[in-house]
């Protein structure tokens, strides 16, 4: 063997060391937990055009309430995530019995995404169901704004609510970061290539505030007979 030879076999050797260990470091990157926030900006209903005084006054009400409530720059939901998937929990903000709980916050399903497929967390009399998901947002937007959050540069996405149910058409705006290759969020909003650390939704602001990646993150995945499709839950005996 040649000086030549000997050197490109040295060189191949050297680069297949570093994609081996690229690899890690990505795989690694995909595992932490973050933990986010909540702001309450403005209430999005517009109460003039309601006409039912009780129903006026349960959103005049709640939206006092999550004023209150949120007013503190403290952590009310996380998500862990590694290579398998991700789970978004709430973080209990206060006991069930104080009437100062968001309804919006009570009303939050905790979603689990196995291999970025997601599904609705649901308890019923004691009982867990996995829900898949019905995405009610029109296809993300990417634009080229940019900002940086937490040190991470982020750029900026866009959708809409895509639902019958949902009447708002405010944007709803993103901030995803692809220093995190990690295609999930805060609460409901996931499909960005990379980990959404903010989000403007229906008179919200959803930011991370602690990010703790290349963590062991240990997330119990249910069985395949507990998953279940929109029309499969609402058809079980």
């Amino acid at each position: 063997m040649n000086i030549i030879e000997c050197s490109n076999q040295m060189k191949n050797i050297v680069c297949f060391i570093l994609l081996v260990l690229l690899g890690f470091i990505v795989k690694a990157q995909e595992s932490g937990e973050i933990e986010f926030g909540t702001e309450y900006k403005s209430m999005t209903i517009d109460t003039s055009k309601i006409s039912d005084h009780r129903r006026k006054d349960f959103y005049v009400s709640q939206a006092n309430n999550a004023k209150m409530a949120l007013k503190g720059d403290r952590s009310y939901f996380k998500v862990k995530f590694n290579n398998e998937g991700a789970l978004t929990e709430k973080i209990p903000i206060m006991k069930p019995d104080n009437g100062l709980a968001p309804y919006m916050y009570s009303m939050m399903t905790e979603q689990l995404y196995i291999e970025n497929i997601p599904y609705s967390i649901r308890n019923i009399g004691g009982k867990v169901f996995y829900v898949k998901y019905k995405n009610i947002f029109t296809p993300w937007k990417i634009t080229d704004e940019t900002k940086s959050i937490l040190g991470y540069k982020c750029r900026k996405a866009i959708t809409y609510f895509n639902s019958e149910r949902i009447k708002n058409k405010d944007p709803i705006i993103a901030w995803f970061t692809e220093e995190i290759p990690a295609s999930y969020g805060p609460y409901r909003y996931y499909g960005l290539p990379g980990f959404i650390l903010e989000v403007y939704e229906l008179g919200r602001r959803h930011y991370a505030r602690k990010i703790t990646l290349n963590k062991k993150v240990k997330i119990d995945f249910p069985k395949e007979e507990e998953l279940y499709t929109q029309e499969e839950f609402r058809n079980r005996k």
